[in-house]
């Protein structure tokens, strides 16, 4: 069954509220999209909690190696949500991207 939704740019949906610092991103399959579309908000993001899908050949890489050319370093939770740095990011459920 397909559904049509309507989409915005984040920089149009808080054109009129304090900037986020913090933004999660689960659009199944479409992530690098979506972060890309992110405008001039991006300056203000510090952590990035993306749920990527390996649809429309996007992989985990291509949202990790975005995020690395935006200033931000890649991480995902262990079994007790301790951050630790990317080793194989085809197998990542989460990917946190982060910066100060």
């Amino acid at each position: 069954k397909t559904t049509k939704t309507k989409s915005m740019r984040l920089e149009d949906l808080v054109s009129n509220s304090k900037p986020p610092t913090v933004i999660k991103v689960d659009v199944e399959g479409h992530e690098l999209p979506a972060l890309k579309g992110v405008g001039k908000f991006l300056q203000n993001v510090r952590t990035i909690v993306a749920e990527p899908h390996k649809t429309n050949d996007i992989k985990p890489t291509d949202i990790i190696e975005w995020g690395k050319s935006e200033g931000f370093e890649a991480f995902h939770l262990d079994h007790r949500s301790n951050p630790i740095p990317v080793k194989y990011p085809e197998s990542l459920r989460h990917i946190i991207l982060t910066r100060q």
